[in-house]
């Protein structure tokens, strides 16, 4: 009976085991209202078989809304399931799944960056009213021991991302698309495709 944007808010950032933190450039921030709430969805996942106790940490950086130019960054959520529950099935071997955005929200992206799950491989993001690519977000496996399980397996442990003061520009009616590559060993149903880019008018 409520529209979404009401009852979910705005999905301004995502980050999975690789743990990927943004930094916006000096002078741009997100804007939070004096009656915001944030909520957050999570899921803890631990390598051991006995029950252990965890704290979520959240570190933010903040200044007064009325910073002398201070400019707002816009997060801009693209997703291979994107008006779903961003799980996907995959099947195993090497794929792709895509999703196009028509651009809505101009600007200049400062922050973008990918996640996705075990046996992901990269989310390309292209404009392709350019050409150009925008970023290649590269997953990284088993980069410290925390992502070594006890079968000597690496796990997804980073993502990169590509972030600074103008990383592309983009117009109202470009076409981006985002392109998730997996190699997977087995067939699944939950992996993911997502993207947040952070956009600066």
């Amino acid at each position: 009976p409520l529209p979404l944007g009401l009852l979910f808010g705005q999905r301004f950032f995502a980050s999975g085991d690789e743990r990927t933190s943004i930094r916006f450039p000096s002078g741009t921030g997100y804007r939070v209202g004096w009656g915001d709430t944030w909520n957050l969805i999570y899921e803890l996942a631990g390598m051991e078989d006995f029950p252990q106790n965890v704290n979520i940490v959240m570190t933010f950086e903040w200044v007064p809304a009325t910073t002398p130019g201070m400019r707002d960054v816009e997060p801009v959520w693209l997703d291979v399931d994107q008006c779903g529950f961003s799980q996907i099935s995959v099947p195993a071997g090497r794929s792709q799944r895509s999703y196009s955005w028509t651009v809505n929200r101009p600007g200049t992206i400062v922050a973008i960056g990918g996640h996705l799950h075990d046996g992901g491989e990269n989310i390309a993001i292209r404009n392709d009213s350019t050409g150009q690519l925008i970023c290649d977000s590269r997953a990284g496996y088993g980069e410290s021991p925390l992502y070594v399980d006890h079968h000597g397996v690496g796990h997804i442990s980073s993502m990169s991302k590509c972030e600074g003061p103008r990383v592309h520009s983009l117009t109202n009616g470009q076409r981006v698309t985002m392109t998730a590559n997996y190699n997977m060993p087995a067939a699944v149903t939950d992996q993911m495709g997502i993207v947040m880019a952070f956009v600066t008018r």
